[in-house]
Parts: structure tokens; C-alpha cells; sequence
């Protein structure tokens, strides 16, 4: 999986962890963390724009126990 493209979020330059927050795309235009979140490869930190669709993203995830997030 390959990025093709970045941008910033106007709203949350930086997250609580005070790391530079950026979205990153697939080349088809799909979010790097939808997929890695649907995969059950990555979390969601509930904050940034795409915040409501990880956390229901990810509790799918963990109901089907997809991944690496296996309580």
C-alpha cells in the first residue's frame, strides 16, 4: 500500500500527542486509514475528520475479530 497523496487537516494541526496530523491517500482516492482500520491493523485515536467512520470502521473490525485488534 502506497500513499499517493497528503493533506493537512485545517482543523487539528497537531493531535494530543502532539503529532503533525495529515491524511494520507490511496491512488484510487481511498483513505489510508479507512483501510488499515477496517483491516484490523490500526485503531482509531477519535479525533481528526474521518473520527465517526474509523471508530464504527474499527468496532466492525473488532466484532468480526479482523486483525490485530482482538480484545
Amino acid at each position: 500500500m502506497v500513499a499517493s497523496s497528503f493533506e493537512e487537516d485545517p482543523e487539528l494541526t497537531y493531535n494530543s500527542d502532539h503529532m503533525r496530523m495529515y491524511y494520507a491517500f490511496l491512488p484510487g482516492g481511498e483513505s489510508v486509514a479507512t483501510r488499515m482500520v477496517s483491516a484490523g491493523m490500526a485503531s482509531a485515536s477519535g479525533e481528526g475528520q474521518e473520527t465517526e467512520q474509523l471508530q464504527a470502521l474499527e468496532g466492525e473490525a473488532r466484532a468480526a475479530n479482523i486483525g490485530c485488534l482482538n480484545d
